[in-house]
């Protein structure tokens, strides 16, 4: 009920005769830090449940490059000297998700939903994945995660792809 104390502390500011302008700042900078939160859990939720970076900002009217910006999870800002002390385990809860529609998207443009290597493809794009979360570190960290992962996940979907036509 705290919300609704608030929202009457507002609407009784903004209907005195005489308002103090500092307070009313003070009031709308509060609201403002608080709608960027629920923005920023908005969009984790959104890449959680396979959004693109492109859908997300035209919600809010923005690029895809701002919105990503302004919401990326933290692990995907982590310098590589930090990256390689956090556990793989800790790591791979906050990131696998979000990367899952890479994983299929990369498969897709590989093989058609029906393919019987399909499985094969998805597992090798899952372990890539998990090898770019333990290897990153070591990488050196040159690009963000996303695209050292990218590449990793494209790279071995290509390998295991090239392997199963040899059969």
């Amino acid at each position: 009920m705290a919300d609704e104390t608030h929202w009457g502390t507002w609407q009784q500011l903004i209907a005195q005769d005489e308002v103090d302008a500092l307070e009313v700042m003070g009031m709308a900078a509060m609201y403002q830090r608080y709608f960027e939160e629920v923005q920023r859990h908005a969009a984790r939720v959104a890449r959680a449940q396979g959004r693109s970076w492109q859908d997300i900002a035209a919600v809010v009217g923005t690029t895809k490059q701002t919105a990503w910006k302004k919401w990326r999870p933290p692990s995907e800002t982590v310098p590589a000297a930090r990256f390689a002390e956090i556990p793989v385990e800790v790591l791979a809860q906050g990131i696998l998700r979000p990367f899952e529609p890479l994983v299929q998207q990369v498969v897709s443009s590989s093989c058609g939903p029906e393919d019987a290597g399909r499985p094969e493809l998805v597992d090798a794009a899952r372990g890539a994945l998990d090898d770019a979360i333990a290897s990153y570190g070591t990488s050196g960290g040159k690009a963000p995660f996303a695209v050292y992962a990218s590449w990793q996940i494209r790279r071995a979907v290509t390998k295991r792809r090239n392997e199963l036509r040899l059969r």
